[in-house]
C-alpha cells in the first residue's frame, strides 16, 4: 500500500493518481473570534461521473466541523484550482471547489466531528473512509471556531472520480 499523509489509499486510488483522476486540495486558514463561521462549497456534475471523497482537517484551537448535502447559497464564493495528483497529467475534474460562498441554507447534515485543543491538538482528524456524493448536489464545509482569538487550520480535501 502507498501511504498518503492522513491514511492509506486503496489500490483502486494508487490507480486513479497513475491515471491522472485524482485530485487535492490543500489549504490552511487563520480564523479569529468565538462563533466565526468558514465555509467550503463543492458542487457535483450532473453526469454518470461519481466523485469518491475524503476531507482532513486539523486545528490549534476548538473547531466543530460538519458536512452538509443539499445546501443553498447566493454566492458561490471564489473558485478553487484543483491540483492533480499526477503531475503530469492535464485531467480536470468535474467536481467544482469554492471557498468563502454566501450560504442561505445548510441542508441535511451529513457529519460531524470536533478538531483541535483539548481533544486532538495537532492531530489531523477527518473522514478515514469516502464518501460517494449524489450527482448534481452541493456540498457545504461548515467549520466552526468553539473559542476567541486567532485559530490555524489545516485543511485537506481529496477525492478521485469514475
Amino acid at each position: 500500500m502507498t501511504e498518503l499523509r492522513y491514511g492509506y489509499t486503496t489500490p483502486t486510488e494508487v490507480k486513479k493518481i497513475h491515471d491522472g483522476e485524482f485530485w487535492f486540495i490543500k489549504t490552511w486558514a487563520d480564523v479569529d473570534g468565538l462563533g466565526t463561521e468558514t465555509y467550503f462549497m463543492f458542487t457535483t456534475p450532473d453526469t454518470t461521473t461519481r466523485v469518491h471523497a475524503k476531507v482532513a482537517i486539523g486545528a490549534e484551537h476548538e473547531f466543530t466541523v460538519e458536512i452538509y448535502e443539499g445546501g443553498t447559497y447566493s454566492d458561490p464564493g471564489s473558485a478553487i484550482t484543483p491540483i492533480n495528483a499526477n503531475r503530469n497529467s492535464a485531467n480536470t475534474p468535474e467536481l467544482s471547489p469554492y471557498a468563502g460562498p454566501t450560504v442561505t441554507g445548510d441542508g441535511t447534515l451529513i457529519w460531524a466531528s470536533k478538531v483541535g485543543a483539548g481533544r486532538d491538538a495537532g492531530v489531523n482528524v477527518g473522514l478515514g473512509y469516502e464518501i460517494i456524493a449524489k450527482q448534481n448536489e452541493v456540498y457545504l464545509f461548515k467549520i466552526t471556531k468553539n473559542v476567541a482569538g486567532v485559530g490555524y487550520l489545516d485543511i485537506d480535501f481529496f477525492w478521485y472520480e469514475d
